[in-house]
């Protein structure tokens, strides 16, 4: 049970992530320009479009041997670090106590 709450707890950290705080926080940086606020949609709509393109090497891969299936999983993983470092990058850190 123990380990069912921890990953529990890290998909809602990512879907609360995703659903709330990265929306907010593109529209919320002037960097993008005075009209950033039209973003918000937009990385909604380019959210689930990933999620569903990055969904179909997964089905493709399910019926395919260990080490493919290793070599899939490790080529998510760089994805998602790489992921994490470029909204790191994108956003500033004081985003969330006034526009930026």
């Amino acid at each position: 049970m123990i380990l069912l709450s921890i990953t529990f707890f890290y998909t809602g950290l990512e879907l609360t992530f995703f659903s709330s705080v990265y929306s907010t926080s593109v529209g919320a940086t002037k960097g993008f320009g005075s009209d950033s606020d039209k973003f918000v949609g937009l990385t909604g709509i380019l959210i689930g479009v990933g999620e569903i393109f990055g969904k179909v090497p997964f089905d493709k891969m399910y019926h395919v041997d260990t080490l493919r299936r290793f070599m899939l999983l490790q080529t998510a993983r760089v994805m998602w670090w790489s992921r994490i470092t470029a909204q790191r990058l994108r956003c500033p850190q004081n985003i969330f106590f006034y526009s930026v």
